[in-house]
C-alpha cells in the first residue's frame, strides 16, 4: 500500500501546538531550536504564549507551523512514497525530502511570510462552500475588481483571493447562486494570486542565492499537482498560482497511494482528503499517542 505524508498550511496554527512532542522528545526540541535560529524568532515562546494574534501573523505563522510539523515528522520513523504540503507545507515537505536543512527552511519561510505580508496588506481571501469550481470561476469572471481562484481544496470548497471589493463581490454573488456558506479568511494578504508578484520577485532573489539539494523523496507541487522537477521554479510559481489540493490528492491516488498521513497541527488536510475520496485511509499525527495509529 502506497503512503504519502502531507503537511498543513497557514490557518492550522493554535497556541500550544506540538507541546506534547516537545515535552517528550529531545529531537523535537532540537528541531524547534533549529527553526528558531533559522527564522530569528523565539518560536517556543511564540507557540506557547502567543498572543494568538501575533502567532497568526504570516511572518510568524509560517515558521511556527513548519517547526511543529517537522518536529512531529521526525517521530514517524518511516519513508513514504510521496510528500506533499499545502502552501507553506510544501516547504515542510521539501525539508523532509532533504532539499534544504530544517534551519534553512525556517529562514526561507520567515522571509516568504514577510514578503507575502508586505505584498498586499489590503488584500482579502474568502472561502466558498457548496459551489463547484467551474461555477466559482464563472462568478470570478463577472467581477471587475481583481479576484482569482486561490485554492481548490476539495469538491464544493474553493477559496478566492484578491482585492477586498473583488472578494466581497464574489462571496455576495456566490451566496445568491446557492453557496451553502461563504467565509472571509483571517489572513494578512491576498495569497496565491497575481497580487503576490512582488513577493515572488523578492523571493527569487533569496532563492537565487540559496543552494538547494536534490529531492530524496518525490514532492507534489501545489501549482501543478504533479512531481516537482525544478524546486526554485515551483516555489516561485506557487506564490501566484492556485493551490491545486484536490487535484494533487487525486493524482496521488492514481499513483497507487492509499494511505495519507497528515503531520502537524490540526486536521484540516485529513478532512479535505476524506471529502476528495473517502476510500482513502487517512491518519492524523498531532500528539505522541497518535503514533500508535501507524502500527
Amino acid at each position: 500500500m502506497g503512503t504519502a505524508v502531507v503537511f498543513p498550511g497557514q490557518g492550522a496554527q493554535y497556541l500550544g501546538m506540538g507541546q506534547e512532542f516537545f515535552r517528550v522528545s529531545q529531537k523535537a526540541r532540537d528541531i524547534l531550536k533549529e527553526c528558531s535560529e533559522g527564522s530569528g524568532l523565539d518560536l517556543d515562546t511564540l507557540i506557547t504564549y502567543g498572543p494568538k494574534e501575533v502567532l497568526a501573523q504570516t511572518t510568524n505563522t509560517q515558521p511556527a507551523i513548519y517547526a511543529v510539523s517537522l518536529a512531529i515528522h521526525q517521530a514517524l520513523n518511516l519513508v513514504p512514497d510521496y510528500l506533499a504540503g499545502f502552501s507553506l507545507g510544501q516547504y515542510s515537505a521539501l525539508a523532509a525530502s532533504g532539499v534544504f536543512s530544517i534551519k534553512e527552511g525556517a529562514r526561507l519561510l520567515k522571509l516568504r511570510g514577510q514578503f507575502m505580508q508586505e505584498a498586499s496588506p489590503n488584500g482579502q481571501m474568502g472561502a466558498i462552500l457548496g459551489l463547484d469550481c467551474q461555477t466559482v470561476k464563472e462568478i470570478v469572471a463577472e467581477v471587475h475588481d481583481y479576484v482569482a481562484v486561490a485554492n481548490i481544496n476539495c469538491p464544493l470548497q474553493v477559496v478566492v483571493s484578491g482585492t477586498q471589493k473583488g472578494v466581497n463581490r464574489v462571496l455576495e454573488i456566490a451566496k445568491q447562486q446557492g453557496a451553502k456558506r461563504t467565509v472571509k479568511l483571517e489572513v494578512s494578504g491576498a495569497f496565491h494570486c497575481n497580487l503576490m508578484e512582488i513577493a515572488a520577485l523578492k523571493l527569487k532573489k533569496v532563492l537565487d542565492e540559496t543552494e538547494l539539494g536534490n529531492l530524496g523523496i518525490p514532492v507534489i507541487g501545489n501549482e501543478t499537482a504533479k512531481e516537482i522537477d525544478d524546486v526554485k521554479t515551483s516555489l516561485l510559481t506557487q506564490l501566484t498560482s492556485p493551490v491545486l489540493w484536490q487535484e494533487s490528492i487525486e493524482y496521488l491516488a492514481q499513483k497507487g497511494i492509499k494511505r495519507f498521513i497528515e503531520v502537524g497541527p490540526g486536521k484540516v488536510l485529513s478532512g479535505l482528503i476524506k471529502k476528495i475520496d473517502n476510500s482513502l485511509e487517512v491518519i492524523n499525527i498531532e500528539v505522541p499517542e497518535d503514533l500508535a495509529k501507524l502500527r
